[in-house]
């Protein structure tokens, strides 16, 4: 059948629909279960069929890269599936481009279901008629419908071989998590739950360990003010009374009461400081939500960074929330990797969440 349309097939389908000539594309669609034996383009992944959409270039300007999508949408049992993807090659004005979309085919009842191809030029999206399953017979409510022929790369250069189908970006089928997937979620979350309360106990004995410590300090203070105190009162009592004498004992008394004061209101605000700084900490602990296997650690000769991989759906803002249970830290990620905008980030990226000094780094 291939060698049938070699001159006129495809040109001629495409060209029948060129009446009125308008700046917007035509677009045509194939479906292709099995290639050939002999073909020289990539094998059908198991368990996929191939879809050819053919955009036909009516403008007097070319499709430019990263202004256009082409993708497919599969309607079958009353579920709706669709799959884009955005090429990387500008279309010619007057010129013809076939693009190999490999689609999941498992399942679908090929008497009933159907397909269409489409092109999204600049946000406007312009569609093909529907198609079957059945290779290429066009699907129609008239039962004198139109049969299709395929092909697997523009006729005009036969010895061509036909680029790669390239991965789809999106899928907007709403197809809900299996139930393997939300299992291990709930496992997650219970692991992280208790990794977050060992954590706050941590932080709680080491707050208690601090109060004792400050406690026996203020307490040794105090004593060593008493003994200080009673050897000056002993040493006041055998001063004797002269009117050249510059500093009596009542003055050294005050001067001594006056340094105990001063004393114990430095011990009590540094164990307000140290107090207010481990809450603070068990706070932030309790409020993370971090999977140790989602960070890295890279370290430098006086420092260390806290790497992360970003994954679909992540935004700086969630991976603030993750990492150091604010958000308010968002900013903060953005000026460690320079971004200026915070939708700026691509699935797979490795950015840098935290640095640390090397004396300060944690285990």
């Amino acid at each position: 059948m291939r060698q049938s349309i070699k001159a006129a097939g495809l040109a001629s389908l495409l060209l029948l629909n060129l009446t009125d000539l308008s700046a917007e594309p035509l677009v045509k669609g194939f479906f292709v279960e099995k290639l050939p034996a002999n073909s020289l383009s990539q094998a059908i992944a198991p368990g996929k069929g191939l879809v050819l959409a053919h955009v036909l270039n009516q403008s007097q300007e070319a499709i430019t890269t990263g202004n256009y999508q082409v993708g497919v949408q599969i309607e079958d049992k009353g579920s709706v599936k669709t799959y884009s993807l955005s090429p990387k090659d500008s279309i010619t004005p007057g010129a013809l481009k076939t693009f190999r979309m490999a689609v999941p085919i498992d399942g679908i009842d090929k008497n009933t279901g159907n397909f269409r191809v489409f092109s999204r030029v600049n946000g406007i999206t312009t569609w093909s008629e529907k198609y079957s399953f059945l290779q290429g017979i066009q699907s129609s409510k008239n039962k004198n419908g139109v049969t299709t022929l395929y092909t697997e790369a523009p006729v005009a250069n036969e010895d061509r071989i036909v680029p790669k189908e390239v991965p789809f970006e999106t899928d907007s089928s709403s197809v809900q998590k299996s139930e393997t997937a939300l299992n291990t979620d709930k496992k997650n979350v219970k692991v992280d739950s208790s990794k977050v309360e060992m954590a706050a106990a941590k932080v709680n004995n080491s707050v208690k360990k601090a109060e004792t410590k400050v406690k026996a300090e203020s307490e040794k203070a105090q004593k060593a003010v008493e003994t200080k105190k009673e050897t000056v009162v002993a040493s006041a009592k055998n001063v004797e009374t002269s009117s050249k004498t510059t500093k009596t004992a009542a003055q050294a008394l005050k001067e001594l009461e006056e340094k105990k004061e001063a004393n114990a209101a430095k011990a009590a605000e540094k164990a307000k400081e140290k107090t207010a700084v481990a809450a603070a900490e068990a706070k932030t602990s309790v409020n993370r939500k971090i999977n140790p296997s989602e960070f890295k650690k890279l370290r430098t000769m006086d420092e260390e960074l806290i790497i992360y991989v970003v994954k679909n759906g992540d935004t700086l803002k969630s991976i603030s929330e993750n990492y150091y249970g604010t958000a308010s830290k968002e900013r903060v990620i953005a000026d460690l990797n320079f971004i200026e905008k915070s939708s700026a980030v691509r699935v797979g990226e490795e950015i840098i969440v935290e640095v640390r000094p090397l004396s300060k780094s944690k285990s």
